[in-house]
């Protein structure tokens, strides 16, 4: 049996994340999977119309989800009884613009996964802008952005990827302030890593920034600390699954558009690009 697990941090979305992903796990898993919903305004766990809802906090943002549903694997199902996990947050149609050729990408790169003995994620693969080493000691510059991702049957051995590192905690301020979220001293441990992420949440500079970029105050200190941490977990995530001898693989090399469906698509990112950007500045 195959699982999908999916995090949420309310149900505004849910239809719609849900239909989409529905649709490649029919193609994909052909009917033979199980749809887990970690959601951290619940607080109790039900099960509704075949869809198992699981309460969640928000600790590490979506990775608490994330988390609160492979501990519902192993204590429930058993790893030796799950052909593949599918996983995905909130975010998955907010932040970026959709077409065909890319929901083809993520089956073909998901039925190619399941075709592979060693150990495979696939999902949208990224780069760090920074140079390494990074938090966990990794050189990888490259990581599987976790609004989707897809883990093989070889691959959910090391569902401890997604374990709780509060280890993490320790290189917070715990002080408010306005000018790092960060103990100074800490920075010596990934310097570059470090800087790379607090540019891109709230220092100015002229490199990429976040899509809720703003300066750091006392009263935003706390949600940029947890996306600190967020961000660095997903890092992690693909940097620990290397190490331990996986291999991550990106949805976009299966893409395929005609050359008027490269123009429609290119529209489409100019359209969406336009939008967020207008909705930041009406607020």
């Amino acid at each position: 049996m195959y699982y999908l697990i999916h995090q949420q941090s309310s149900n505004s979305r849910e239809v719609s994340n849900l239909n989409f992903l529905h649709q490649i796990a029919d193609e994909c898993f052909r009917g033979k999977y199980i749809t887990i919903i970690s959601d951290n305004s619940l607080q109790s766990s039900q099960t509704i119309h075949n869809l198992i809802y699981l309460p969640c906090n928000n600790e590490f943002r979506e990775f608490s989800g994330w988390q609160a549903g492979t501990s519902y694997l192993e204590n429930n199902i058993g790893i030796q009884n799950i052909s593949g996990i599918l996983l995905s947050n909130e975010t998955l149609l907010k932040h970026r613009p959709f077409d065909y050729a890319k929901k083809r990408a993520m089956i073909e790169s998901i039925k190619y996964s399941m075709s592979l003995p060693n150990p495979i994620m696939a999902g949208d693969i990224d780069l760090i802008r920074s140079q390494g080493p990074y938090h966990y000691q990794s050189v990888d510059s490259f990581y599987v952005s976790t609004y989707f991702c897809f883990m093989n049957k070889a691959a959910t051995k090391h569902l401890n990827i997604y374990a709780p590192d509060f280890e993490l905690f320790k290189i917070l301020n715990p002080t408010p302030n306005d000018k790092s979220v960060m103990i100074e001293e800490k920075r010596t441990r990934a310097p570059n890593h470090y800087q790379f992420i607090e540019e891109w949440l709230y220092k100015k500079n002229t490199g990429p920034k976040w899509y809720a970029h703003e300066q750091l105050s006392k009263e935003n200190y706390k949600k940029m600390s947890i996306k600190f941490l967020s961000i660095i977990i997903e890092h992690g995530i693909s940097q620990k699954f290397t190490t331990l001898g996986g291999r991550i693989i990106d949805y976009k090399q299966f893409i395929q558009r005609s050359a008027l469906e490269k123009l429609v698509f290119f529209l489409k990112r100019i359209r969406y690009s336009l939008g967020w950007r207008i909705h930041r500045i009406l607020g």
